[in-house]
């Protein structure tokens, strides 16, 4: 095999690689995202104020404090890109009433960072096969 049939079989498996891993993390964004829209958009959920009772990971996972009707008082983890929020603070929150240790804050970053990180990467890395793909066809 010469050296040029060599950086063609590795230039496909970068290929390959890099356009199988943007797909991968296209399809896990939509999957976030759709989880994210059915919860909001479920019957069963119910929106209430809460309060940060403590945080940990420089900010990046926090616990908040909440009244559920029929369980009352409940403490639910929220983890991700949380910035700006402090022990004490009051926060809006989504639970499900049939399940409301499955809460969330009731903000955009919170909801959405997993799909709004996930996508944009998985695009990059998509486009950067398709990219390596058409050097290899000049």
């Amino acid at each position: 095999m010469t050296t040029m049939q060599k950086a063609i079989k590795a230039g496909v498996l970068l290929e390959a690689i890099l356009m199988l891993a943007g797909l991968g993390l296209l399809a896990k964004a939509v999957m976030d995202g759709m989880q994210t829209y059915k919860f909001l958009h479920s019957a069963d959920v119910e929106h209430t104020a809460g309060i940060v009772t403590d945080i940990r990971n420089h900010g990046f996972s926090l616990d908040f404090r909440f009244t559920a009707d029929s369980n009352g008082q409940m403490v639910a983890p929220e983890d991700g890109f949380l910035p700006g929020h402090h022990a004490g603070d009051g926060v809006p929150v989504v639970f499900d009433t049939h399940n409301p240790a499955d809460a969330r804050i009731d903000a955009f970053v919170p909801l959405w960072y997993k799909a709004l990180i996930l996508g944009p990467l998985g695009f990059l890395l998509f486009v950067a096969g398709l990219n390596q793909r058409g050097r290899r066809n000049l």
